[in-house]
């Protein structure tokens, strides 16, 4: 079970999950019922975990929670401040269209790619790397 704290971040961190697209979306599990713990990480079948981190080596993270669960089956998977459409899981990759400041994927999309075990830059207000765990990786969503 997600903690209060957890639902309700402090926004006067040094680095709000406003800075960051794709944190915390153990928000919205828990609004669908999923019995999540905060930094529990899910994979397998049509699920897949990342989390965003503050330098290229992929070793710190974030003042804000920075872990990121997506789902295949979902049409549109919300985050924060984004969502994200058309995820596919593929054997070292994921596929994503990411849809900024639009919590519902109706804004207009970008395309984006995170390799699996890749520690990769994504430039915006704040950079940010996000690490998908090679050792952890099991979703592959049918094609």
């Amino acid at each position: 079970m997600i903690s209060e704290a957890a639902k309700t971040p402090d926004i006067e961190q040094t680095m709000t999950a406003a800075d960051l697209r794709f944190v915390a979306l153990p928000l919205s599990l828990a609004a669908c019922g999923a019995d999540v713990e905060q930094s529990e990480i899910i994979s397998g079948p049509n699920q897949v975990t990342f989390t965003v981190y503050t330098d290229a080596d992929c070793t710190e993270l974030p003042a804000a929670d920075s872990v990121v669960h997506l789902d295949t089956t979902v049409a549109c998977n919300e985050t924060p401040d984004s969502s994200i459409s058309d995820l596919v899981c593929l054997e070292d990759r994921i596929t994503y269209t990411n849809h900024p400041n639009s919590s519902d994927c109706s804004a207009d999309g970008l395309e984006n790619e995170l390799m699996v075990g890749v520690c990769q830059e994504f430039p915006g207000p704040v950079p940010t790397w996000k690490l998908i765990e090679a050792d952890s990786y099991e979703c592959l969503s049918a094609d």
